[in-house]
């Protein structure tokens, strides 16, 4: 009896998805052999399926998991072309972004660039994850190394928005300024949480365009002067740098 209903409920579950009833009015359009096609028939119905054949005047075929359908021009009443759907599969990619920093520094509102390269890996269509390298200019040089989480909130259509966060910590690439009386330059931490969108352009790559808020640690070591004495003295200051991120780059894979 279980046999007997779980056959009568997939033969109506397939009748449903090949024969589902049409609600809105189809544009005119020809269909391609060997390209998926929408159908809709002049009874109502709507048929999703391969176009295997088509003749001048005569009869168009269908195939679906269904089966075959074939159908005669005066049994038609339109036919809607539909673009194959871009589906990544699992494995590497690489995303450069190219950016701004933006808020106040030691030399005011000016904004600082920042280059970075991500190699990871993907899964699901949704999750990334992998670790970078770049350059960051924070009135000092510094090269940030990184790992990145990131998440497409939608994994299908052509504009997917996108969230992701960075954490690592950036070497200094200066370790004295040129008259040394500030040295032993360090980088620290960084964060970098960001939401943004994520287009298609091809196959094989995408246009990321995000905004965020970018944290960096810095410290370096200077001279304290007492009035009573001639010896030098140094002191370490650390800066904490908040700062809003804008990037764009390109992901392939």
């Amino acid at each position: 009896m279980r046999i007997k209903n779980f056959l009568h409920s997939s033969i109506l579950f397939c009748f449903f998805i090949c024969l589902s009833p049409g609600l809105l009015p189809a544009q005119k359009a020809a269909a391609q052999p060997g390209g998926m096609s929408k159908v809709f028939t002049k009874e109502g119905n709507i048929i999703y399926g391969v176009v295997q054949h088509e003749h001048a005047n005569g009869p168009l075929t269908v195939e679906n998991p269904c089966g075959i359908f074939i159908f005669y021009p005066h049994e038609i009443d339109s036919i809607v072309p539909q673009k194959p759907e871009i589906i990544e599969t699992n494995g590497f990619f690489n995303l450069t972004s190219v950016g701004l920093l933006f808020g106040e520094g030691m030399n005011g509102y000016a904004p600082y660039p920042t280059l970075t390269s991500l190699f990871g890996t993907k899964w699901n269509n949704r999750y990334l994850a992998g670790l970078g390298i770049g350059f960051e200019y924070y009135e000092r040089s510094v090269m940030p190394v990184y790992g990145q989480f990131l998440l497409r909130t939608s994994n299908t259509g052509k504009i997917s928005p996108l969230l992701s966060a960075r954490i690592g910590y950036s070497f200094a690439l200066k370790r004295s300024d040129s008259n040394n009386s500030i040295s032993d330059i360090k980088g620290g931490l960084l964060l970098n949480p960001e939401a943004g969108i994520e287009i298609r352009i091809s196959d094989k790559s995408t246009f990321i365009t995000s905004i965020g808020y970018a944290y960096q640690e810095l410290s370096h070591n200077e001279p304290v002067y007492h009035w009573s004495t001639e010896n030098e003295n140094r002191k370490t200051v650390y800066t904490h740098i908040n700062r809003v991120s804008l990037r764009i780059g390109f992901r392939f894979y």
